[in-house]
């Protein structure tokens, strides 16, 4: 993206602004020969409604081993390299989503994959939910003499959705996702759209146990995000024949799992076409004796249940789950409550319980 040199996806010096602003530019066509869309008396821009760009170009660390052979920033002088580096790659993405607006869009609301607030994925670290310094970088740092910053062009963050093989073998991949989502909402008001896979991203992209599949579609909104973005690779299908992976055999089973999240979500629509609110309810793991409202690092320390709820004029959607549960007919009863609001729900193995109900 950054420059068509080997080893310089990540050189935000192997191009001038100008350069670069022209490159994004030239995208503009793709309201013709890929969207079909273009705006009525506009230069080829799409009127889709959200555009997000793929890239993953942001060193954590800058080092210079990543930076195109001929790249001017391979003459800067150690000491003065990571200061450069962060101006640099911030204004090159503030760039890149002002002219994705000016150019290649008309209307649309405009994010990019990378970076997140904090990071995109695993903040089971309870720092990462109360320490700034957790943030990275970018998302503070100016991105021009106006002393404004890459979070400041972007109508959307795409933080967290995937999932790690431990993820699977621990059975704490709904404790991630939920992580992930609370710890940005911690430090951005920015909407969430994750970007979510229902595979490992890790070898062998192993493909998420059903119910997992199903609790990710349904707590992704329950935790106050705006949608998601919902990819597989491409792969070439051919009539009458199966699709291999390396050369596993393509299992989308658990797509049909998470659609069917979305399916149950949908018997409450009338529900979420209002401004509700994500909210952690209190939670009695003891019959009543006890409430606690726990993030969900500190569910996943503990092994406990994973309980939240949206509220909107006097109404609750509460959505559960034990994805510790030892067997599938193992019954864990919580007592829920929030505000003047209380109940009583029954979990039963790794189910994913939903219900509404008014306060």
């Amino acid at each position: 993206m950054f420059s068509n040199a080997p080893l310089g996806v990540m050189d935000p010096f192997a191009e001038t602004d100008q350069k670069f602003q022209n490159y994004v530019a030239q995208l503009q066509g793709i309201c013709f020969n890929h969207y079909h869309d273009c705006a009525e008396g506009s230069v080829m821009r799409a009127t889709v409604d959200l555009f997000v760009w793929d890239l993953e170009n942001v060193l954590y660390k800058p080092e210079k081993k990543y930076l195109a052979p001929n790249s001017p920033g391979r003459n800067i002088p150690d000491d003065k390299f990571d200061i450069a580096y962060f101006n640099e790659m911030a204004k090159k993405y503030r760039l890149l989503v002002e002219t994705t607006k000016q150019n290649v869009v008309a209307g649309a609301k405009v994010g990019t994959y990378n970076p997140g607030c904090p990071i995109e994925m695993g903040n089971f670290n309870l720092e990462n939910y109360k320490n700034p310094s957790s943030k990275m970088w970018m998302w503070d740092w100016p991105a021009g003499s106006d002393k404004k910053n890459y979070r400041d062009f972007v109508d959307f963050q795409t933080p967290g959705g995937y999932f790690l093989t431990n993820n699977l073998e621990n059975r704490d991949g709904i404790y991630q996702i939920m992580a992930d989502q609370e710890v940005n909402a911690h430090w951005s008001s920015i909407p969430r759209i994750p970007v979510e896979w229902m595979f490992t991203t890790n070898l062998p992209n192993a493909p998420v146990p059903p119910k997992l599949a199903e609790a990710t579609s349904i707590f992704t909104v329950m935790s106050g995000a705006q949608g998601a973005w919902f990819w597989d690779e491409v792969f070439k299908m051919t009539k009458n024949q199966s699709t291999l992976q390396n050369p596993r055999q393509r299992n989308y089973a658990c797509y049909e799992y998470y659609i069917a999240g979305l399916y149950r979500l949908s018997k409450h629509n009338d529900f979420l076409q209002t401004n509700y609110q994500a909210v952690i309810p209190e939670v009695s793991f003891d019959g009543g004796k006890s409430f606690s409202q726990l993030n969900a690092a500190e569910l996943r320390q503990k092994s406990l249940p994973l309980v939240r709820a949206l509220v909107s004029k006097g109404r609750i959607l509460l959505a559960a789950q034990n994805p510790k549960a030892t067997g599938a007919d193992q019954k864990v009863t919580l007592v829920v409550k929030y505000g003047n609001w209380k109940d009583v729900i029954t979990l039963k193995g790794e189910n994913v319980y939903l219900g509404e109900a008014r306060m």
